[in-house]
């Protein structure tokens, strides 16, 4: 919850009303651009916490890389010592290192 995150007791219509204003900017971003999957992942990717870090993905077995991105189809993009991997999601969680 917001509160045992940050100790802070917000009124839950604010809250939601901020939330969809925010939605709502980005639906009508999306409409607006052509390339909206790359402005999405772009803007995304200034904020992501993962960005430029290295990264164990677990699946069946554990790839070590560094977190490089999105792909257009939104898929993570690791960089390891046997190169470039996509990652689509269902498929991995991400463990900073």
């Amino acid at each position: 919850s917001v509160y045992s995150e940050t100790g802070l007791l917000l009124n839950k219509a604010k809250t939601l009303n901020s939330v969809l204003r925010s939605l709502d900017l980005v639906y009508k971003m999306i409409q607006r651009q052509s390339n909206w999957p790359t402005v999405i992942s772009k803007n995304w990717e200034l904020i992501c916490a993962h960005m430029d870090k290295n990264v164990n993905i677990t699946r069946n077995d554990q790839i070590t890389g560094k977190f490089i991105g999105l792909s257009e189809f939104g898929e993570a993009i690791v960089e390891t010592a046997e190169g470039r991997i996509n990652f689509s999601i269902g498929e991995f969680s991400l463990r900073e290192v």
